[in-house]
């Protein structure tokens, strides 16, 4: 019990892009565990992949609608999931530095939503694909490609150091990963998961330019897993308070709030002086007017 309300306290207080990864992983460890149970007893009616991954088949689809976000937190193989969450944590801490923990969430379930869609769609309108024979889709490489492409739209010149290459940007990075996608296209490996790692980054890209123009296109989905939260979440009962209303003091709060809030100008000053410098050069003051611009 101490060890559950230990694991419990640690996960309250991660980062979403920590929380993420341990739920890839806590997924990944009951799959296999699970899957191994069913193996030794030759339970065979029952597959829990079919269950988790998102189905090439539209008509399955309707049936197990939960696949389209459950898919990009199930890995199959060690590597696999190893690969992917060592990018991930690569990719969130970039965009940690410019966006809250719930853009990530929204940038990473979103992003996989996306990724499934242009799967479907490449299995529906390719001929290539007429050959192969009925294919699910697994793992969370298109929802960490959107969230790498929301970092490389809204950060441009983003530099980063590498191990043996120096400094490099981080779009030659992320030009590197969807390069490897397309060439691998022709070779039948993974095609369909090819075109859902595509399919994150320009959802990622998109979300970005969209952002620096001041639109947040994925405010409709933060908004409803807001209100999701607050239909499960347990109502407390409160005493009765009186509430006196004085507009003075809300008329002069929502006079320092725009105030305090960063203009444009401002956060474009702030990336390119991190591009020239890097994220230390900012002052104390600096990063706090990106960190309050990444929560709007």
């Amino acid at each position: 019990m101490a060890l559950l309300d230990d694991l419990k306290r640690k996960y309250s207080l991660a980062s979403m892009s920590e929380r993420l990864i341990a739920i890839n992983l806590i997924i990944f460890v009951c799959y296999h565990l699970i899957n191994t149970s069913l193996r030794l007893f030759q339970v065979k009616a029952f597959d829990l992949n079919t269950w988790l991954a998102f189905p090439q088949e539209v008509s399955e689809l309707l049936i197990k609608p939960w696949t389209l976000f459950s898919y990009a937190f199930f890995h199959e193989g060690l590597w696999h999931i190893l690969l992917n969450m060592i990018v991930f944590h690569f990719s969130a801490r970039f965009f940690s530095t410019y966006f809250s923990g719930k853009r990530l969430l929204t940038v990473y379930l979103l992003g996989g939503v996306c990724g499934a869609v242009l799967f479907s769609l490449a299995y529906g309108v390719f001929p290539l694909f007429e050959s192969i024979s009925a294919n699910n889709l697994r793992g969370a490489s298109g929802a960490i490609m959107a969230v790498m492409f929301v970092v490389v739209g809204y950060a441009p010149h983003l530099k980063v150091r590498l191990f043996f290459l120096g400094e490099i940007s981080f779009w030659w990075i992320a030009l590197f990963f969807v390069m490897q996608d397309i060439i691998s296209i022709p070779t039948m490996e993974n095609s369909g998961g090819n075109f859902a790692h595509l399919g994150g980054a320009l959802f990622g890209y998109i979300y970005a330019l969209q952002l620096k123009k001041g639109n947040d296109i994925g405010a409709w989905f933060e908004k409803w897993m807001d209100s999701l939260v607050s239909f499960f979440k347990p109502k407390k009962k409160s005493p009765l308070k009186t509430v006196h209303k004085t507009h003075k003091t809300s008329k002069n709060t929502s006079r320092s709030s725009r105030a305090e809030r960063p203009n444009q100008k401002e956060i474009d000053a702030i990336l390119d002086k991190i591009s020239k410098s890097g994220y230390e050069s900012l002052t104390k003051k600096e990063k706090d007017l990106l960190f309050k611009a990444g929560k709007e």
